[in-house]
């Protein structure tokens, strides 16, 4: 007779496990699609604000890891030009106003220039200002601050092993008649070593599997499948609320970007960290519990987060490379305990038939 690591064996369970994890891989598309541009994405290119004009009150920085530039004012009425060096908007004491018959009113509502520009808009009319805002403060996609081609600039194309300055940049401000200039920088970044992500994962995902395997021939070592499931769910955590810390530069709190963008990764590590719990506890059909807890965060914090293993910018407060060390573990090990799930599961039913046969023949 086989055990289990921690009670129930998987074999007694395939078909509940197999339609947990086809319940996640269908909803992973869908979650993908459903947060598209709400939800930030890695880059190789990095903005850079470099001169700010000496106007009191007046600030001026990158949000969202460099998508957008924001600029607010606590005591004077300062407008910020658009491509033409028309009135785009203007930061005064009770508020925001925007120029609605200004092209860059539209243009930079998107990262892209896809955003269609009105017929009736242009630089050439005069200014119809709508208020967009009660706070003096405006974040905005600038091209002028961007790398806007879909090629990689000459340099890069010509030697991608290396960073370098892609452009310069400046985006003029004006302050009743005075005009004034935010300048900065565009450099691409090269990306990491992809290959060697890839094979860390692949080698990691198959170390946690032979892991579990041997976990379930051997009830005593329990701990080490449930270790490892706590330190990939912790790991998910703690780069899904990066994630969302800096997306909340982009709208809402930490906690709601957290809840809305980020959910499915966010339940995902906490399977993980659950999963862990109830496995420290030989809770009965624990090892079900690894494994669909695995396949979660393998496929909600792993796969779905791959970008960071091909792109040198990742949209959290710390350096790529710990973001890449975290989606590691969770591809790794998630998908290690899923594998070792479902050889352990195939194992238990080829028991299962061999004794039924036996008992038969007997």
């Amino acid at each position: 007779m086989r055990h289990g690591t921690v009670g129930r064996p998987f074999g007694g369970v395939p078909a509940v496990l197999l339609a947990t994890v086809f319940v996640l891989v269908s909803l992973w598309p869908a979650t993908a699609a459903a947060h598209g541009p709400s939800v930030l994405t890695e880059s190789d290119y990095v903005v850079t604000v470099t001169g700010v004009p000496d106007i009191p009150g007046v600030t001026v920085r990158t949000v969202e890891k460099g998508a957008r530039l924001e600029i607010s004012t606590t005591t004077v009425t300062v407008e910020v030009l658009g491509y033409a060096g028309e009135p785009y908007a203007e930061l005064r004491p009770d508020g925001l106003y925007v120029n609605r018959m200004s092209p860059a009113a539209y243009l930079n509502q998107q990262a892209d220039d896809a955003e269609p520009v009105p017929e009736w808009a242009s630089a050439a009319q005069a200014p119809q200002w709508v208020k967009a805002g009660d706070e003096p403060r405006l974040r905005w996609y600038d091209h002028r601050a961007h790398w806007m081609s879909e090629s990689p600039p000459p340099a890069v194309v010509a030697d991608p092993a290396r960073d370098h300055r892609v452009m310069e940049w400046t985006i003029p401000l004006r302050t009743g008649i005075r005009l004034h200039a935010v300048t900065g920088t565009v450099d691409w970044l090269a990306p990491p070593q992809t290959p060697s992500w890839l094979a860390g994962a692949l080698l990691l995902a198959a170390a946690t599997a032979a892991a579990g395997v041997a976990v379930s021939r051997h009830p005593g070592s329990w701990w080490v499948a449930a270790a490892g499931s706590a330190v990939a769910g912790v790991a998910v955590l703690f780069d899904t609320a990066g994630r969302a810390v800096v997306s909340a530069d982009a709208e809402g709190s930490w906690l709601w970007q957290l809840v809305s963008a980020q959910a499915w990764p966010a339940l995902a590590g906490l399977a993980g960290v659950v999963a862990a719990g109830y496995a420290w506890r030989r809770g009965s059909g624990a090892d079900l519990g690894l494994a669909v807890a695995g396949a979660a965060m393998a496929l909600l914090a792993g796969a779905t987060r791959f970008g960071c293993f091909t792109s040198a910018v990742v949209p959290t407060p710390w350096p790529g490379e710990v973001a890449r060390v975290t989606t590691l573990l969770a591809l790794g090990i998630g998908a290690g305990l899923a594998a070792a799930g479902f050889i352990t599961m195939r194992r238990g039913a080829s028991a299962g038939r061999t004794d039924a046969s036996v008992g038969a023949s007997s």
